[in-house]
């Protein structure tokens, strides 16, 4: 079973534009060597990014990338997390009493 790899939007549209590691995982992926796995959200934002784009750039036309990832990527949708994750920490966010993921960015 091949390894099944979250692409971030920026990694596939960057693969779908120019040669270099997004291209590879994208070769990979349509190689067989791994398996695409995407919640609704990132599927949405790959159509969001394509629509801008094709504002931009109207001689090239991703939307049928997104429609083959759409059909063949393993969508997968993750559970709430219990509390927010992010930069700043929100006292008395969390359920339980529990504190929020820090970062260190």
């Amino acid at each position: 079973m091949p390894l099944k790899v979250v692409v971030d939007t920026n990694v596939f549209v960057a693969g779908l534009f120019w040669t270099g590691p997004p291209y590879a995982i994208l070769c990979a992926w349509r190689d067989g060597r791994v398996q695409l796995a995407a919640s609704p959200e990132i599927l949405d934002e790959y159509a969001r990014v394509a629509l801008e784009l094709s504002g931009q750039y109207p001689d090239v036309d991703i939307a049928p990338f997104v429609s083959l990832v759409t059909t063949h990527a393993d969508v997968v949708s993750a559970p709430p997390l219990a509390c927010p994750v992010g930069r700043r920490q929100v006292p008395g966010v969390c359920p339980g009493g529990a504190s929020p993921m820090p970062h260190h960015w």
